[in-house]
């Protein structure tokens, strides 16, 4: 049985190579608040028809889609991050209007790209979240809250159980933005442009 069997549903994290590094920080932060989050580093093992599991996760297993930008993703000119978006957009259309499935984040100054959404909608047009500058920690915050108030109404819609947060878990809150040291931590090191860290990753 494959670890994310049983699942009440999973955050999908898409992301290119360069930027490996701050979506580990942002992958931490959401499961320090009790997300499930699925990634390929993680989620795909030897032996497997990756494009089958990454549409399988995408179209069967995500209560959300976050989409992450920088300036070094959107200056590829070929991406599997393509592949999933067009996967994602697709989904996308099929979901209730109203229903916050799709997340775009930029980790750094870079335009989000321009793609139709259908009925009038574009990618630019969903509120993004910027995790980097003064404001990484606060923007932090607030996208692991609508995260987790993603997950809670996909549960309810879909019949299934609510992630629960484990131990240091918290819930979000509307009472201002106060971040817990954890979040505080990966935003600060999200927000940073100085170093980068090796990990075995698929080519992306």
């Amino acid at each position: 049985m494959r670890e994310t069997d049983g699942r009440a549903g999973v955050a999908f994290v898409s992301y290119s190579r360069d930027d490996s590094a701050r979506v580990d920080a942002l992958a931490a932060a959401l499961q320090a608040a009790g997300v499930r989050v699925w990634r390929d580093t993680a989620d795909l093992w030897p032996g497997e028809d990756w494009r089958a599991q990454i549409r399988a996760a995408i179209t069967r297993e995500a209560l959300v889609f976050i989409a992450c930008f920088s300036a070094a993703s959107v200056a590829r000119a070929k991406s599997y991050q393509n592949e999933e978006l067009a996967l994602a957009i697709d989904e996308m259309r099929l979901r209730p209007a109203g229903l916050v499935w799709l997340i775009p984040v930029r980790l750094g100054e870079c335009e989000i790209p321009d793609l139709d959404l259908g009925a009038g909608r574009t990618l630019k047009s969903i509120q993004h979240a910027d995790l980097f500058g003064p404001g990484a920690s606060a923007a932090l915050d607030r996208l692991v809250a609508s995260v987790r108030r993603s997950l809670g109404q996909r549960a309810d819609h879909d019949g299934l159980t609510t992630p629960q947060g484990g131990p240091g878990a918290r819930q979000p809150s509307s009472a201002g933005t106060h971040v817990t040291a954890p979040f505080r931590a990966a935003a600060v090191f999200i927000g940073s442009s100085v170093g980068q860290v090796n990990i075995r990753e698929a080519e992306r």
